[in-house]
């Protein structure tokens, strides 16, 4: 175990300070340590990597290669910052999560769980990368951003400001998400290019968004949505479905296929709404309820539960149907 009797001086690139080359749990002799900083017994730094200022390496934790931590960094729990990777300010590596590359950390910024930083990732501000996600190549991620579930972001990304990365999204080229905006799910960004897996492979995709700015739900390119419609973060417009005037689309429902939902229509929970059905007026499609085939829903008319409204059926001004079937050529309606 190492002494302060065998305390030396060593110059980490701004002037030579009291310094000592740190024992490694194996017996193995260490990189070099300031007296500054501080490194556990139970960690590794590896011969030519060094820590200063008033670091803190902690745990299990290994530093490797000729990776610096310096500063007020910490690193800890079985993290690992390998090759070139220089980790100053008072950014934190903690969990199991491997920073390597020529990456650089600093400010605040955070990087967690089982994350992977590489490349030459640069990570500032007080952003955290957490979960699996990876960030890589020359990717920027700055100011409040989060990275987290199992997603990727790379090539010359810029993630800044409050935006949110999660689910499996990838995102890659030079691609820039900034203020409140968020990839999440099975997103995928590539340059100026979104993309987004609806269940039958990635298409061309965005996220609309909702006339009170929020950033709402995805939307295929081949489909319309008009600026005045609501759709939800969770809820998903595809196909050449068209969703028009104020309509709104809530919860996590679906419209695909040639659908159209208009006027002041709703669909809403995990309702679907396909093929060539149409819903205008004010009426509802709620629950677990499918409307499909060339089904129409108008007026006040309101399906709900897990009812299937298909083929040619007409649903006009107070009808309500729950948890039941209607196909064929059917026409219901209650007059005004």
């Amino acid at each position: 175990m190492w002494s302060r009797k065998k305390t030396r001086r060593y110059d980490f690139d701004f002037g030579v300070v009291p310094a000592r080359r740190h024992a490694n749990p194996d017996g193995s002799l260490g990189g070099w340590v300031a007296l500054t900083a501080t490194v556990a017994p139970t960690a590794t730094v590896t011969t030519n990597a060094s820590v200063f200022g008033s670091a803190v390496v902690e745990d299990e934790a290994m530093i490797a290669g000729n990776a610096q931590v310096s500063d007020h960094a910490k690193v800890n729990g079985s993290a690992v910052v390998d090759g070139f990777a220089q980790v100053s300010g008072h950014a934190v590596v903690s969990g199991s999560a491997s920073v390597r590359g020529w990456v650089q950390l600093r400010d605040g910024a955070h990087v967690c769980d089982s994350a992977e930083v590489f490349g030459k990732a640069r990570l500032s501000g007080r952003c955290v990368v957490s979960g699996r996600a990876r960030v890589f190549d020359q990717a920027r991620v700055s100011g409040d951003a989060s990275i987290g579930g199992a997603s990727r972001v790379g090539g010359n990304t810029v993630v800044t400001d409050s935006a949110r990365v999660g689910g499996a999204a990838r995102i890659v080229g030079t691609t820039r998400l900034g203020d409140q905006q968020r990839a999440d799910h099975y997103a995928r960004v590539d340059g100026e290019l979104q993309c987004f897996d609806f269940g039958d492979g990635f298409v061309p995709a965005h996220r609309h968004t909702n006339p009170d700015g929020s950033a709402g739900g995805w939307v295929a390119d081949t489909a319309f949505v008009a600026s005045t419609v609501f759709v939800a973060t969770t809820a998903r417009v595809f196909g050449a479905s068209r969703i028009r005037e104020h309509a709104r689309i809530e919860g996590e429902a679906r419209v695909f296929g040639f659908a159209v939902v208009d006027g002041c229509a709703v669909v809403a929970d995990s309702a679907e709404v396909s093929d060539s059905a149409q819903l205008y007026g004010n009426a509802v499609a709620r629950g677990m309820s499918r409307v499909c085939g060339d089904a129409q829903l108008s007026g006040s008319a309101v399906v709900a539960g897990t009812t299937r409204v298909g083929a040619r059926t007409l649903l006009a001004c107070g009808m309500l149907i729950d948890a039941a079937g209607v196909d064929g050529s059917s026409r219901l309606s209650v007059s005004a």
